[in-house]
């Protein structure tokens, strides 16, 4: 060791026991002043008293004052190296503490996440012993049903006006709910009309179309608060676990078993609907309006439409048609009888008259078509076909001047582009297999990117 280095530790040594001696910073010499950091120091000097503070955090706020023997000795604490001088040291002892705090904040967030759904499944558990003290009439769920698919058979009603055109802005005023499990079997029923706050007056258009009264809406809860209590409802009665409806920032805190966890049970629910109009529109406009996200079983959806008029028509007719010269075409289900008149994307009423039935209710009333559209679900499932998505919202911007602007179908006549922008939303469809797979468009007339990505993301 040369001299110079002897000195210089001997005068470092002795500043320590003179600043230890007085207390007075500025007192032990030029050297050691400079390690003062003015305001900061002195700050960091009080809230030395503060006993809430943990050992790092005091540390890591007194390092300024410190001098090189108190450095490494901290280091030396903490098994990490003393070689260098005393900036890389304090710089070395500063990331370390650093690190140790950022890892206890990090496992910290962690645990909030988990127990927020842990609150969130006891709060679940609450509503189910409520249900059991005050039973309501409900059709019994299938005995020892292993959990599968649960469709969530969905038809809205909405504000509107004669002639008001999509460029209107549709608020919803009813929200009822079928739901069935994969094999068609009726689990439950959800209803609930909804306030309106842009136009709270109902036109007489809308309480003709729909019959839904000035008072029925008066007394309801605006969409937001009917939204919060369908996700109870599903939660109640068993059909969707809690942690389907972890947020966004809770997900990203959950390590990879957790978070296939909550793919997997979101992947089981699938809403359906008559034509893309109910959740891709008006869901949108509502959501928009109350600055709400929309919840993620409605951002992808069945369009039974579209599906039945391009996959359940052809496949029928394929299904039905002689195999050789000579033979009689097979004879339709004893269950269901289809097409005794060919479905070419008609309403609700035709829709039903494909698969033989006639519609039941009041039509336009919400709780009636929902109804009628599960029996149009029955049919299809106790035909064999296996359900999925065929609509999915591929982009959000959140941009309030384009959730001001009217749907634009971007297909240009050509049916094998698939992308409809909405507002501040993309939206893209896709052929769905009777297999309940997608199909993906010739290979000669390419989708655009954004069916393409749903294809590449999904599937």
């Amino acid at each position: 060791m040369s001299q110079s280095t002897t000195q210089l530790d001997e005068k470092l040594a002795a500043l320590s026991v003179n600043d230890a001696a007085d207390g007075d910073s500025a007192a032990s010499g030029s050297e050691y002043a400079e390690d003062l950091d003015g305001a900061g120091a002195e700050a960091a000097a009080d809230e030395d008293e503060n006993d809430d503070l943990d050992p790092e955090t005091r540390l890591l706020r007194r390092l300024p004052k410190l001098t090189v023997p108190q450095i490494k000795a901290e280091l030396a604490k903490f098994g990490l190296s003393k070689a260098g001088n005393k900036e890389k040291c304090r710089s070395r002892l500063r990331e370390h503490l650093r690190t140790v705090l950022n890892n206890r904040a990090t496992e910290a967030r962690k645990a909030a996440a988990m127990a927020a759904i842990a609150e969130r499944i006891a709060a679940a558990e609450m509503e189910k012993q409520k249900l059991k003290a005050k039973p309501e009439p409900e059709p019994p769920k299938p005995a020892a049903e292993e959990r599968g698919q649960v469709i969530l058979v969905i038809d809205v009603e909405a504000t509107c006006v004669e002639d008001g055109g999509f460029a209107y802005r549709n608020e919803i005023i009813e929200f009822p709910c079928v739901a069935l499990d994969g094999k068609g079997n009726q689990l439950a029923e959800f209803h609930s009309y909804v306030r309106p706050t842009l136009n709270p007056t109902l036109s007489e258009y809308c309480t003709g179309l729909t019959g839904v009264t000035q008072a029925d809406v008066d007394a309801a809860p605006t969409w937001p608060e009917v939204l919060s209590a369908f996700q109870a409802w599903l939660i109640a009665h068993d059909l969707v676990q809690p942690l389907a409806f972890t947020s966004d920032v809770e997900y990203g805190q959950l390590d990879a078993t957790a978070a296939l966890a909550v793919t997997n049970e979101r992947k089981r629910v699938l809403v359906a609907t008559d034509g893309p109009w109910d959740v891709r529109d008006f869901v949108r406009k509502s959501c928009d309006l109350h600055t709400v996200p929309a919840p993620f079983y409605l951002t992808r959806f069945l369009d039974l439409r579209k599906y039945v008029k391009r996959t359940v028509v052809p496949t029928e007719q394929q299904r039905r048609a002689p195999t050789r010269p000579g033979e009689a075409p097979l004879p339709p289900p004893a269950t269901v009888f289809v097409g005794k008149k060919p479905y070419e994307g008609g309403n609700l009423e035709s829709l039903l008259e494909f698969f033989g039935l006639t519609f039941e209710g009041r039509p336009h009333c919400g709780r009636d078509d929902t109804r009628n559209i599960a029996r149009v679900v029955q049919a299809l499932v106790r035909l064999g076909y296996v359900l999925g998505y065929n609509w999915q919202r591929v982009r959000k911007s959140n941009d309030p001047v384009a959730q001001l602007a009217t749907g634009k179908d971007k297909s240009d006549g050509r049916p094998t582009t698939r992308g409809w922008a909405c507002g501040d939303e993309q939206w893209v469809w896709m052929d769905l297999g009777p297999d309940g797979k997608l199909v993906a468009p010739a290979q000669n007339n390419k989708p655009r990117s954004g069916s393409a990505g749903f294809k590449k993301k999904y599937y």
